[in-house]
């Protein structure tokens, strides 16, 4: 009978690819980009706070549930963003962007 650790368990079931309790989506490279482009289309190009158009240099793709706190990489998780919106939602002491 082999004993596993939690931590080689972990990671088994993050390479799963498989959400929730196999493991979380990670995206990279093309993959992530493909994401993003999907997400800004879904949205029409605009932040879902303030409307502001965005392009692809000046528009930010966040997570609804964060990475962090166990979020996946697809489509119903993720957003557009504006960079002012994006900063104000990290950083809750500085100045709301709808308010500017």
């Amino acid at each position: 009978m082999t004993i596993r650790s939690g931590a080689s368990a972990k990671r088994r079931r993050e390479r799963s690819g498989v959400p929730g309790k196999l493991g979380r989506i990670r995206l990279k490279g093309q993959a992530l980009a493909d994401l993003r482009r999907q997400c800004f289309t879904r949205d029409g190009w605009k932040c879902v706070e303030c409307a502001r158009p965005v392009s692809w240099a000046t528009g930010h793709m966040a997570h609804i549930k964060s990475r962090g706190a166990g979020g996946s990489d697809v489509l119903e998780n993720v957003r557009t963003k504006c960079a002012e919106c994006h900063h104000a939602e990290h950083n809750p002491k500085a100045v709301p962007a709808k308010a500017r």
